[in-house]
């Protein structure tokens, strides 16, 4: 067998057990450091039909349909596709081989490994390992093949990338087991919120409300107000307010309009109205600050 072969077959070994070529001959395989994936494609495992064998490693197994069968602790388990099984190290069991060979990918972690991975979801435990199952998110399906495509490529760099997708494998498996879900998706409600920001900027010389600014993202106005403020770090009317004083800074500074007219242009109710909001962002008077912008510069 080649070097690279060896290699492989001592890194198979750590994780399944005394496994044998032969007994593979019928797996296509990718191993990474203390990580290796195992998919029968031409007929069983020779190794998982063994009877009342263990493995030195964690495995899940997520079966591809519903004809594999396991013995374990006395029970026959049914495997069912979309689900994933956890065995823990040196639990017995065996896969029942009779009529057509079931299809499934199998997961082999060794336990320092998953003990550092699992440190990152704080005092979470795992299962005994006895075949217990959990829902198999596609992405571990995904992540198998990518392991599988990077052993075969054989690239420049090929064993950080394998380390890499069977880490990223492992916390996909982790999250499945321990019932760590993602949060909903906000991409379309921060469309939503980046609408009303816009609308908010190109027309701060209107009487624009909270209640339209939420008309405009397509929410309730106090939903609207909570996501607001997470997503701009503000309430919805300090942005309105801002907006309108930032344009009103430009107006001051662009001509001699008088301010009463600038105040209007920009959503107050009267000048006396924008010089109170001017001074509390800015601790000026709007006709100070155009003053000090007509201001000569001097040289020290």
């Amino acid at each position: 067998m080649p070097r690279r072969g060896e290699r492989n077959l001592r890194r198979i070994r750590q994780l399944v057990g005394a496994i044998t070529p032969e007994q593979l001959r019928y797996v296509d395989y990718a191993v990474a450091r203390d990580v290796g994936v195992f998919v029968p494609v031409a007929g069983p495992c020779g190794y998982a039909v063994t009877a009342g064998h263990a493995h030195p490693a964690w495995s899940f197994v997520v079966p591809f349909d519903d004809r594999g069968r396991v013995r374990i602790d006395g029970r026959l388990i049914r495997a069912r596709a979309g689900r994933i099984y956890a065995y823990g190290p040196g639990v017995r069991h065996e896969e029942l081989a009779d009529g057509e060979p079931s299809r499934f990918a199998a997961v082999f972690v060794a336990p320092r490994l998953l003990r550092r991975a699992l440190a990152d979801y704080g005092d979470a435990r795992l299962p005994p390992g006895r075949a217990e199952s959990f829902p198999a998110p596609a992405e571990v399906v995904g992540a198998v093949r990518e392991m599988m495509v990077e052993q075969g490529a054989r690239l420049p760099g090929g064993e950080a990338v394998l380390d890499a997708i069977a880490l990223r494998l492992i916390h996909l498996i982790l999250r499945a087991v321990l019932g760590v879900r993602r949060g909903p998706e906000r991409v379309p409600e921060r469309d939503a919120i980046r609408r009303a920001a816009e609308l908010a900027d190109g027309h701060t010389g209107e009487p624009l409300t909270v209640r339209d600014l939420a008309r405009a993202a397509a929410m309730s106005p106090h939903h609207f107000a909570r996501e607001f403020k997470r997503e701009t770090g503000r309430t919805p009317q300090a942005y309105l307010r801002r907006a309108r004083l930032e344009r009103a800074k430009r107006l001051l500074a662009g001509d001699e309009r008088p301010v009463t007219d600038v105040a209007m242009e920009c959503g107050f109710a009267s000048a006396s109205h924008l010089a109170t909001a001017f001074r509390r962002a800015y601790r000026m008077a709007p006709s100070r600050y155009r003053a000090m912008l007509r201001r000569p510069f001097r040289r020290g």
